[in-house]
């Protein structure tokens, strides 16, 4: 019997990239399986969005994507990894944590507990003891550095819950990145006055107040998308893809 396969792969973001994955599956796979090899956005969006024709996922974690697909069109924005994308991400989200942190310690900004939770979390008793820490990740452990920065972003909720003026200000700015992403591909796919299914997934979805504030902000703008409700892991929609390869 024939091996049916697709594969999700972060990395996969170029014909060259696809090119080295595919020699590498076809290395581990029985000489006789018909395989696909994807960006893993592509896996999940199938599971989010299963049997339709427009529809859009928005990957918010510790890096971010928005992909939309219509017919036989496919349009991707914000996913250019942390130095020219990934706004509205977890990578992005720390970021901010610790420079609202740091301009709340020098006088740059009024006073967030951004500063106070910076502090507690990484076991420091003054900015002048964080600063080198984060510099010494930085230059000692490069492939470790943006989800080093990611977990910075789950300081929000605390500050949130908090009230903290300046996490309802990041909250509200992660809310807009994503939009205009949302936007973007709506725009280059024709469909911003069609019906479209919106599929979310990642981490930081569960930011309080996140997730219902961008739902609000999409239907403003396109009243007739409909939000999946699916929470079906990306290994189905792997699967829901294989078998089209059959």
């Amino acid at each position: 019997k024939k091996l049916y396969a697709v594969l999700g792969f972060a990395g996969l973001d170029t014909k060259k990239d696809k090119e080295t994955y595919r020699k590498i599956v076809r290395s581990v796979l029985p000489k006789n399986s018909v395989f696909e090899v994807v960006n893993d956005a592509h896996i999940a969006l199938e599971a989010r969005c299963p049997n339709e024709q427009n529809r859009i996922l928005v990957i918010s974690g510790t890096g971010s994507t928005v992909l939309g697909q219509s017919k036989n069109r496919e349009a991707k924005t914000i996913g250019w990894d942390f130095l020219l994308g990934d706004e509205g991400s977890g990578y992005e989200i720390g970021t901010k944590v610790l420079k609202s942190a740091i301009q709340s310690w020098d006088g740059r900004i009024q006073k967030t507990v951004l500063e106070d939770l910076l502090l507690q979390q990484t076991r420091c008793k003054t900015m002048e003891e964080f600063i080198p820490k984060i510099y010494h990740i930085f230059r000692n452990k490069t492939d470790a550095f943006k989800h080093s920065v990611a977990d910075f972003a789950k300081l929000i909720d605390q500050a949130l819950e908090a009230n903290d003026w300046r996490a309802k200000e990041i909250r509200e700015e992660a809310v807009a990145a994503l939009l205009q992403g949302v936007r973007a591909v709506a725009q280059r796919l024709g469909i911003q006055d069609a019906r479209f299914c919106i599929g979310l997934t990642g981490s930081v979805w569960k930011m309080p107040g996140l997730k219902e504030r961008f739902k609000k902000t999409v239907r403003e703008e396109f009243p007739r998308a409909l939000f999946s409700e699916r929470q079906e892991p990306g290994a189905w929609g792997a699967i829901i893809l294989a078998k089209k390869l059959r």
